[in-house]
């Protein structure tokens, strides 16, 4: 019984590192990279042969780069003892690509057989980054249009489609990528700022609109639409920007409604206050309104409303109650508000009332 334990004791040993470099395997070719780390991690390297050892090294190494820890990667490949293989280079130049050392990484993905990059699924995408940090613009074309359509060689094919300034062609891929990727609207936003950042607003405004017409919301890209209207000097379509921006945040319903008083909607602007669910930010828009129509009396008349509802803390809510004191003739009242702010994004304007104040006391003709 005693041998019979013995050998079943060592078999499990013998056992171990064919277990893990088999299910390792596995995890590898189904991309679970997470579950391959925890796995390696239990690995007792001293169980292993050289061979096998090399073998781990490699795939932590494939790891760490799947997890962008490329100064770890580099030194798990330089425990590989055997290096003189396809995996190693690849691994290699992937490493030294998020390294930012470019000219190593191409010298290290050049010593890859051609039937290893057929085979690899990300070696064209490795290659076209390579070339494109090395400014090779043509090479990394070449290597791109190589590979599959899924989301990463889009990206990049959309990148170098900017840089080459194709941005007809860039557009469609972007709508593409959002039309297959509906998730995914980086692609989307990142081709939007660069056109808006290049004065491109016409390509740029026709992108937003088919866009839109493709049934493309996002806080992000109403953002951008707002921006560009403004760009345009089109305000009334900024504002509508801003509204539908607000379904995600209540801030650019405040905004709308701001900018829709200022193009004389006051009806729009009444609405969308009224959609506010934050009520600081709803009696905020409120008073703004009334500064705007200078309805001074009006809110100086929520002082008492105001201080119950403990929203003098706002130091934007107590300057403006402030201001509508000293517009109603009220000094002493501004004067104590004023005293109250804390901010100091607001001593400027803390300042200049001031002094309208005491030139005011001083001179009442100065009062107005």
């Amino acid at each position: 019984m005693k041998y019979f334990l013995i050998f079943l004791f060592i078999k499990t040993c013998f056992a171990q590192p064919l277990d893990i470099l088999g299910e390792g395997r596995k995890l590898l070719k189904s991309k679970d990279f997470s579950s391959l780390q925890s796995l390696l991690g239990t690995a007792d390297m001293s169980f292993f042969n050289k061979v096998e050892r090399d073998e781990i090294n490699l795939l932590k190494a494939q790891v760490s780069v799947y997890f962008k820890r490329f100064d770890l990667a580099r030194t798990q490949l330089d425990q590989v003892v055997q290096q003189n293989n396809d995996q190693h280079a690849f691994t290699s130049s992937q490493a030294l690509l998020g390294l930012g050392q470019y000219q190593r990484a191409l010298a290290k993905f050049q010593m890859v057989s051609p039937s290893f990059v057929s085979s690899e699924p990300n070696a064209y995408l490795v290659a076209s980054l390579i070339f494109h940090r090395l400014n090779q613009l043509e090479k990394a074309w070449a290597a791109i249009i190589k590979g599959p359509a899924n989301l990463p060689y889009l990206k990049q094919k959309l990148s170098l489609m900017v840089e080459l300034k194709l941005y007809s062609q860039a557009s469609k891929l972007a709508l593409q990528i959002t039309q297959k990727y509906p998730d995914d609207l980086n692609s989307l936003y990142y081709l939007l700022t660069t056109l808006i950042e290049n004065d491109l607003n016409d390509s740029a405004l026709k992108l937003l609109l088919s866009a839109e017409l493709q049934g493309v919301q996002s806080e992000k890209i109403y953002l951008a639409m707002a921006k560009l209207f403004f760009q345009k000097e089109m305000r009334l379509n900024a504002a509508w920007a801003l509204e539908r921006a607000g379904m995600y945040k209540n801030s650019y319903l405040a905004e709308a409604s701001e900018l829709y008083l200022q193009l004389g909607k006051p009806e729009k602007a009444k609405y969308l206050n009224a959609q506010i669910k934050d009520r600081k930010l709803k009696i905020k828009r409120s008073i703004a309104h009334l500064v705007e129509k200078s309805q001074f009396p009006l809110i100086v008349a929520q002082e008492e409303s105001l201080i119950l509802n403990n929203l003098l803390t706002d130091d934007q809510i107590r300057y403006a109650l402030a201001y509508s004191f000293f517009r109603v003739g009220q000094l002493k009242k501004a004067d104590v508000h004023l005293n109250g702010i804390k901010n100091d994004a607001v001593v400027k304007k803390i300042i200049a009332l001031k002094t309208a104040i005491k030139e005011c006391k001083e001179e009442a003709s100065k009062c107005h």
